[in-house]
């Protein structure tokens, strides 16, 4: 059986945990969902948000910490050998590793290729580099109005919607590129 390369390999986590007093990453052993603190380096029940002592329960943990940190050493590997020397390519790569598991095809708006970096409920952000400028881009779908700012209705009465791109030209990539 074909084994997928180490950058295709999927994160152990599933996100991170916000609050004021833990935040990290969130990991299943044994059908537990445990967080583990960066800033700490402790362990916690995920629901109770009790702290676990259990040798076994930690080893497991920092195993799959291990392996994470290994995937994306590989992905950011594999990012800079297909990035052809740029290195915002090699970073917006990066980055678009992170949030998916391949490369895919990029998608080109206005002449830039930008891939996917994260989404919320109602958008798809993506970064994109030409000409070594950077881009950002949100698509999302938004409801249709007529000249009277009356919204367009269908034959069954629902909002008519059209996929809405915004493209800008950007210094940095500092900003808000949804739940990544």
């Amino acid at each position: 059986m074909k084994t997928k390369p180490l950058h295709e390999r999927n994160i152990n986590s599933r996100g991170y945990s916000f609050s004021e007093l833990l935040k990290g990453q969130i990991y299943t052993v044994n059908e537990r969902s445990v967080l583990f603190c960066e800033e700490t380096g402790e362990v916690y029940d995920h629901a109770t948000r009790t702290e676990i002592t259990d040798d076994a329960v930690v080893s497991a943990v920092m195993t799959l910490i291990d392996q994470d940190k290994e995937t994306l050493a590989a992905r950011e590997a594999f990012a800079v050998e297909m990035s052809n020397g740029d290195p915002i390519l090699a970073r917006v790569l990066t980055w678009h590793l992170w949030f998916n598991t391949s490369l895919g095809n990029p998608y080109r708006v206005e002449g830039v290729d930008f891939y996917e970096v994260g989404r919320n409920s109602s958008h798809q952000f993506y970064a994109g580099v030409k000409d070594g400028q950077r881009y950002r881009m949100s698509s999302g779908y938004d409801s249709t109005y007529d000249e009277k700012g009356e919204p367009i209705l269908d034959s069954h009465g629902y909002e008519v919607e059209e996929l809405v791109q915004n493209v800008s030209e950007v210094s940095s990539f500092d900003g808000y590129y949804g739940h990544c």
